[in-house]
């Protein structure tokens, strides 16, 4: 019966596209149609930026892009210290680069609002951008909107040659602050 069981699971497919074979438009559609949304990005990660945005006096909210898909219901944010100064130490904080990790979104927001004042006392410039990938964090999905994994997309210091709109956005978001201090 085990025997079974692991071959009847070894031999089950995915029910979309051919095993081995790389997916093509018609493929992408139809995974994207059957995705839904199961959580809100505007209530659980936007509601709580604009929540803490008054308890931030040494921080700022900035947007720094916008998912082609919707860029009305996914702006991409950060909150960055207020008196950025290149020559100090920085740290990047980022959650949600998977949509189904739900901890580094909630880690990151409380982050904010517990401990980066501590750091920023210290001498570090912080960026966090707590919700990476907003369409997946809606869907619960590891993958975005193409059916690519932001996390493997990403080139540092080339955004024109990052493989989703989520590192491209990224990777010009922290070449815009120009160190070569990162402290990932």
């Amino acid at each position: 019966l085990i025997m079974m069981l692991l071959h009847s699971a070894t031999v089950s497919a995915y029910h979309i596209g051919t095993k081995g074979a790389a997916w093509g438009a018609a493929e992408k559609a139809q995974w994207l149609a059957e995705r839904t949304i199961k959580r809100s990005y505007a209530d659980e990660v936007l509601a709580k930026l604009d929540a803490i945005r008054g308890e931030l006096q040494d921080f700022e909210v900035v947007q720094y892009g916008a998912l082609p898909i919707d860029p009305a219901r996914y702006p991409l944010f950060a909150v960055r210290s207020r008196e950025w100064v290149k020559a100090r130490p920085c740290v990047l904080v980022t959650g949600g680069v998977h949509g189904y990790e739900t901890s580094g979104v909630h880690g990151a927001l409380r982050l904010l609002q517990t401990k980066c004042k501590d750091y920023a006392e210290r001498g570090l410039d912080i960026l966090v951008a707590p919700c990476v990938s907003p369409w997946g964090y809606e869907h619960i999905q590891r993958w975005n909107y193409d059916a690519v994994d932001p996390n493997r997309s990403f080139k540092r210091n080339d955004p024109d040659a990052c493989g989703s709109q989520e590192a491209r956005a990224l990777v010009n978001l922290v070449r815009n602050h120009g160190s070569d201090g990162w402290a990932c």
